[in-house]
């Protein structure tokens, strides 16, 4: 049975086609903002930027998880704020998965 992860952007274009990996879990961590802030690196073992997947499962605020993204690096994942200006203080719950 085929299986993997498909994402498109809000015009439509696929922008995640991973149907041809194997999917593999790693971990999982939490992210904390204080009030203001709008980015967070975050070390984690096993991460690579050309074959990892950082997503957002949860938030200690739930309406606002939506205004976050996480894009992987050699060695850990940056957590970054979309609108302009800081965030208030929020924890972000994320898993991370590798693809091969």
């Amino acid at each position: 049975m085929p299986q993997g992860l498909q994402c498109w952007d809000a015009s439509g274009n696929l922008v995640v086609d991973l149907t041809d990996y194997a999917i593999r879990y790693i971990g999982s961590t939490s992210v904390s903002f204080a009030q203001g802030e709008s980015s967070k690196n975050v070390s984690f073992p096993g991460v690579t930027q050309a074959g990892s997947i950082v997503t957002i499962v949860s938030s200690s605020v739930a309406y606002s998880m939506n205004e976050f993204y996480c894009r992987a690096y050699d060695g850990g994942f940056n957590a970054l704020y979309l609108p302009t200006g800081g965030t208030q203080a929020i924890t972000l719950n994320v898993e991370i998965y590798s693809f091969q």
